[in-house]
């Protein structure tokens, strides 16, 4: 029997591309699921599965691994699988140089070389970033980056693995599927999962912050988690081998960080607590000195603004890099493409931001 193995299915990006699946192909689906015991597995595999419908479940075969044992665990499955998806990772901009080589470097290597040694296997997507083009500004294209200077150690390991897909996997029948910044659900600015875009709006909200580092003209690349679902589907059932697509809306759907913080200042102005505090928009400081803030704020470990720092600094060199993007491989695999109206979308979620006060998941 045919299966699709799809790593980090349990993440936000990963459950709503296993319900996608789900829909779109027969196959049984091989979920690795991370736990440290059996009623932690339990937890997780309900957790997963509350949103599958019922009759679907049968086809979701949990393997309980993580990716640094994912091989061991798989070897009773290597002549089932037909089709890798490999999207887990330590996504957050601040991962420690440690993680970032264990988890998202090594964990995928070592996939690879079990999947480049598999008797049926059809097709390997690898999910990336768009920031494993790192600093580099002007035209990104679908193509391979050759040695780019990082902001940190996660766009680093998500390079190094394209890298090597490039240079040592060159038979395997790859694609590989460049995320942006989800910024929300979908349309109605919901949002599931929050990071560094969200902890910065809430340094902003509750008025912690008054530097953000960037320029206002800096175009902010965003997606949100329906459209990344949909695409990555599209990219497994009918992509093309060793091609890249990027996962995101085209140039026009950009927005300028300053434009950004104007519609997140002029909604939060409509929330009473907000604008009781009579705040005043953030200014865009240069690198130097939101590096003196951050070391500054150091002091206050633990403090909720050295939280949200932790996460907005390892990510703000980016907010000085006029970056071009383009998708048109991605838009040949949609038909009917349409572009987003992103500053509605923006709009959005500041509002549900404000409404929920930034809980997790809220409604």
């Amino acid at each position: 029997m045919a299966k699709i193995l799809l790593t980090g299915a349990t993440g936000y990006i990963g459950k709503k591309l296993l319900e996608q699946l789900l829909t779109e192909r027969s196959e049984t689906l091989l979920v690795p699921v991370r736990a440290g015991s059996a009623e932690e597995l339990e937890k997780r595999k309900a957790d997963l599965l509350k949103d599958v419908p019922t009759a679907q479940h049968a086809r979701v075969e949990i393997v309980h691994s993580d990716l640094t044992n994912l091989v061991e665990n798989l070897q009773a499955q290597r002549n089932d699988i037909n089709i890798i998806i490999h999207n887990a990772a330590k996504t957050a901009f601040n991962v420690d140089e440690a993680t970032a080589n264990s988890v998202n470097r090594d964990g995928s290597l070592a996939l690879l070389k079990f999947a480049s040694e598999l008797p049926k296997l059809g097709t390997f997507t690898y999910v990336s970033t768009l920031y494993a083009s790192g600093m580099a500004a002007g035209p990104i294209k679908e193509e391979f980056f050759s040695s780019p200077v990082f902001a940190n150690h996660y766009e680093r390991s998500k390079w190094e693995v394209e890298e090597a897909i490039r240079t040592q996997f060159t038979n395997l029948p790859w694609r590989i599927a460049r995320v942006a910044t989800i910024i929300a659900d979908g349309d109605s600015g919901t949002v599931i999962q929050h990071n560094a875009i969200h902890n910065t709006l809430k340094l902003f909200y509750y008025g912690l912050i008054s530097l953000l580092p960037g320029r206002a003209e800096t175009p902010i690349h965003l997606v949100d988690g329906e459209f990344t679902a949909k695409s990555l589907a599209a990219v497994v059932n009918k992509g093309q081998s060793q091609k890249i697509y990027h996962v995101c809306y085209d140039q026009a759907a950009s927005i300028p960080l300053g434009r950004f913080i104007d519609i997140a200042f002029e909604e939060f102005n409509k929330d009473e607590m907000f604008k009781s505090r009579r705040l005043l928009k953030p200014l865009f400081a240069d690198e130097k000195s939101f590096d003196t803030l951050v070391t500054n704020m150091k002091g206050f470990g633990g403090s909720v603004l050295n939280q949200g720092l932790a996460s907005i600094s390892p990510f703000g060199r980016q907010l000085f890099v006029k970056k071009e993007v383009s998708n048109q491989a991605l838009q040949s695999l949609l038909p009917g493409y349409k572009t987003a109206a992103m500053e509605d979308i923006v709009r959005k979620t500041c509002q549900h931001l404000a409404q929920t006060k930034f809980t997790k998941g809220g409604a």
